[in-house]
């Protein structure tokens, strides 16, 4: 799981933090065993998120930050140790929420049964979805 809003990792204890996490592996585009924290459920394991205000700064300006999570995401590390890799992304729209999408094989948006969350799914988050469709390579579902 790619925690980049943090709220798994502290949901979810810890049994090992790594040293690394979600930050290195945005500047790199490179998924390592340093960056992946394991949780008390012993399948679970967690990149998690340990931003602080400089990267935050960084990771809305970067320009190829899509494709850094994308391969990371992609590497023979991540693809022979793992089934499924969930990207837990804030639900407002944003830099994160982007890359999350580019990301990903396909999308799970979860919305309360309300005509106004309704209305923001279909103005912002499939807003955002077809805008996103102009990358090579966004033939995920959502």
């Amino acid at each position: 799981m790619v925690d980049a809003q943090a709220s798994c990792s502290k949901y979810y204890d810890l049994a090992h933090t790594s040293p690394e996490g979600f930050v290195e592996l945005l500047h790199t585009g490179v998924a390592q065993l340093t960056r992946i924290s394991h949780t008390v459920i012993p399948p679970l394991h967690v990149i998690r998120a340990n931003f602080k205000p400089v990267d935050v700064a960084w990771f809305q300006t970067h320009m190829r930050r899509d494709v850094h999570l994308k391969y990371a995401l992609r590497s023979d590390l991540i693809t022979d140790n793992y089934n499924i890799v969930i990207i837990d992304s804030q639900g407002a729209e944003g830099a994160l929420q982007e890359d999350a999408t580019l990301a990903a094989d396909d999308v799970i948006s979860s919305i309360m049964p309300h005509v106004t969350n309704m209305r923001e799914f279909f103005d912002g988050t499939m807003e955002l979805f077809n805008r996103l469709r102009m990358y090579p390579n966004t033939n995920g579902s959502v």
